[in-house]
């Protein structure tokens, strides 16, 4: 993790989908240690670049929102949680269909916290 708090700090300004990608993967390992503040940070900024790059109808961006959707439950924003859910169903719906098992993940979420 030093390695990839390093290469963000060196890319800090950078808006590039590799580095969204890094700053995404970094994030899911503070969550996985607990670090809540660290991940939510690195997944907005990992968002952001994601709608920059890609548009709101992306599947990167509902990656984006389902990821930081997570760590919003573990900080106690049940607000943010199912607005960044259903953003994130509605662009996997779209994209891949009911089917998909992607979709049927964030689905399965919805249904559960709602």
């Amino acid at each position: 993790m030093p390695y990839g708090d390093k290469l963000v700090a060196v890319f800090k300004d950078s808006n590039s989908p590799e580095i969204s990608k890094l700053k995404n993967n970094l994030a899911l390992r503070y969550s996985d240690l607990g670090e809540y503040e660290k991940a939510r940070d690195l997944l907005e900024e990992a968002l952001k670049s994601d709608l920059d790059n890609f548009g709101n109808k992306h599947p990167n961006v509902a990656v984006s929102q389902s990821n930081l959707a997570n760590v919003y439950i573990a900080i106690g924003n049940k607000k943010e949680v199912l607005k960044l859910w259903e953003s994130a169903f509605k662009i996997l719906l779209n994209e891949f269909g009911i089917e998909h098992p992607n979709t049927q993940t964030v689905r399965e979420f919805l249904d559960h916290y709602k």
